[in-house]
């Protein structure tokens, strides 16, 4: 036996067998035939819900990588505006601190006045609502009471309403 034998007596089973001369048609199975359909409809119809799934997938990520580099200009941006916010605040502070306000007033020729009065308050007096400077109110009342000042003002008021 020569490897030409061998060769066409391995590749015989895989060869279809010839069909007759008169028979090259047969008959169509009309089942089956939809069926074959129908499974290849659902085939593509699966392959194009896969494709469309991965593409609205990847524009979503894209959204989000663009929404997140957008998020970290803002965020730049914010610190940005908040420093030289606390730079303005920091140059008001001193340009109304008092010594600053002291050494512009001395330039400008400014003397302390001759006769200098200052007024301290108690530490419980600053929750107080401040006097009107009104001798006629008793001592220990409470003038801002709605009552009190009432009967203060309803003299003043006369007739009208």
């Amino acid at each position: 036996m020569n490897v030409a034998e061998i060769a066409a007596r391995v590749a015989e089973p895989l060869r279809a067998p010839p069909l007759p001369a008169g028979r090259h048609l047969r008959v169509v199975d009309e089942a089956a035939r939809r069926r074959s359909r129908r499974l290849r409809i659902a085939v593509w119809v699966f392959g194009a819900v896969t494709a469309a799934s991965v593409f609205v997938a990847v524009a979503f990520h894209v959204a989000l990588a663009q929404s997140e580099f957008q998020l970290n200009r803002l965020s730049a941006a914010t610190a940005v505006a908040q420093r030289d916010y606390e730079q303005a605040r920091l140059e008001v502070a001193d340009l109304g601190s008092p010594a600053r306000i002291m050494a512009g007033a001395t330039e400008l020729g400014m003397v302390y006045a001759p006769n200098r009065r200052v007024v301290s308050l108690a530490a419980d007096a600053s929750a107080a609502p401040p006097s009107s400077g009104d001798e006629t109110s008793e001592p220990g009342t409470d003038s801002s009471q709605p009552a009190s000042d009432w009967r203060k003002v309803k003299p003043h008021l006369g007739t009208q309403p």
